[in-house]
């Protein structure tokens, strides 16, 4: 069959472009014919971007939501810092007034007990009588680390504010 018989056939509607095994000198290796059919074919299989945004889309889900969990953990623990900056700061005002350790810690836990349930108390000793420093430490959970995972139960870091103040007389 000659190129021209060829570019016939392939008008044709339902003739495929590539007939096998009738390509002139490979016509004797139909094993090298098919080859260079399938070939043919992949390169077009290769320029068809069809469901490639989908693919995109599929592997751009999992980085997003690890972003935003990432930015989730670094905001709650800004929050659990500037939590425990209050606390300090109102244990040393109730220190300053009543000059009462234990009236000032209760103070600061109340303080850190409304800030949520992924932070918690860890304890304020107030140091000093006359000029003083209060400290109020707290324990910031990962948020979204399940304690099942962990032996210990669920992890945490610490932070520890401190203020300092003078007593009114």
């Amino acid at each position: 069959m000659t190129n021209t018989q060829m570019k016939q056939n392939d008008s044709k509607k339902g003739t495929p472009l590539f007939p096998a095994y009738t390509c002139g000198p490979l016509q004797d290796k139909p094993e090298k014919r098919s080859l260079l059919v399938e070939v043919v074919a992949m390169k077009r299989k290769i320029k068809n971007e069809e469901g490639s945004a989908t693919i995109e889309f599929l592997g751009m889900v999992p980085l997003v939501f690890s972003v935003m969990m990432i930015a989730w953990q670094f905001i709650a623990g800004f929050h659990g810092l500037m939590i425990a900056e209050s606390a300090a700061s109102e244990a040393a005002k109730v220190y300053s007034v009543t000059a009462d350790v234990g009236e000032a810690t209760n103070a600061a836990q109340n303080i850190v007990d409304a800030g949520g349930s992924y932070i918690s108390f860890a304890g304020a000793p107030i140091s000093g009588s006359n000029n003083f420093t209060a400290s109020v430490s707290v324990n910031i959970d990962f948020v979204f680390l399940p304690a099942s995972m962990f032996a210990g139960g669920k992890p945490t870091f610490s932070y520890t504010a401190d203020t300092s103040g003078k007593v009114i007389k």
